[in-house]
C-alpha cells in the first residue's frame, strides 16, 4: 500500500481535493505594462500640475494677496497675451491644484506652442515650483490647456515644439518667478 500523500501547499491541497485539478498561480501576475506608441491610451499620473505651494499650505490660493494672482495678471496683461481674457482666476489656479479639469475650463492659451512648452519646462525644470511630472508632462499639459481655436494640443506638438528664443521667453520666466 503506498503512502497517504499529505498536502503541504495550498496549491496542494486544492489539487487532492478536487476532481478536476485547478491551476492555482503561485506567483502574482505582473500589472501590463503601458506602451509609450503614441498618445492613446495614455493616462497620466496627474490631472493638472500640482504647485509645491499649494501642496504644502491648501489655502494658498484662497489669501488675497497670494503670488498666483500676480502671474495670473501677467499673463493677461501683456501687449500679446499669453492665456484668453475670458479665463477666470478660478479655472486659472486649478490647473495648479493637480484637479481635473473639464474641456470647457481649460485655459486658452493665446501665444505659441513654444512658449507653452516653455511655461512648463519653467515651472518643472528650471524653476521647480510644480511637483515633478516626470515623463507625464505633455500627457498633462493638454488636460490644462486648450488652443485659441477650442482644440486641444496633441502630447508631440508640445514636445516636439520648435521656434526661436524672443523676448516673449524672458518675460515668461520673469512672469513666473513670481511664484516663488
Amino acid at each position: 500500500m503506498y503512502p497517504k500523500k499529505v498536502a503541504t501547499t495550498a496549491k496542494e491541497w486544492i489539487q487532492l481535493k478536487s476532481d478536476n485539478p485547478i491551476e492555482v498561480p503561485t506567483e502574482p501576475t505582473a500589472p501590463a505594462k503601458r506602451s509609450n506608441k503614441g498618445e492613446e491610451g495614455r493616462k497620466a499620473e496627474f490631472d493638472s500640475f500640482l504647485l509645491k505651494s499649494f501642496e504644502n499650505d491648501r489655502l494658498y490660493f484662497d489669501k488675497a494677496n497670494n503670488k498666483a494672482l500676480g502671474v495670473f495678471r501677467e499673463l493677461l496683461k501683456q501687449k500679446k497675451p499669453f492665456i484668453d481674457s475670458k479665463t477666470t482666476r478660478e479655472n486659472f489656479f486649478n490647473i495648479f491644484k493637480n484637479k481635473k479639469i473639464s474641456a470647457k475650463n481649460r485655459v486658452v492659451w493665446l501665444g505659441t506652442n513654444k512658449e507653452l512648452q516653455l511655461f512648463v519646462k519653467l515651472l518643472n525644470y528650471n524653476l521647480k515650483l510644480i511637483v515633478d511630472l516626470k515623463n507625464d508632462i505633455w500627457v498633462t499639459t493638454p488636460k490644462c490647456f486648450v488652443k485659441r481655436n477650442g482644440q486641444s494640443f496633441k502630447e508631440a506638438q508640445l514636445k516636439n515644439a520648435s521656434g526661436k528664443n524672443t523676448k516673449r521667453y524672458k518675460t515668461l520666466e520673469d512672469i513666473l518667478s513670481g511664484l516663488q
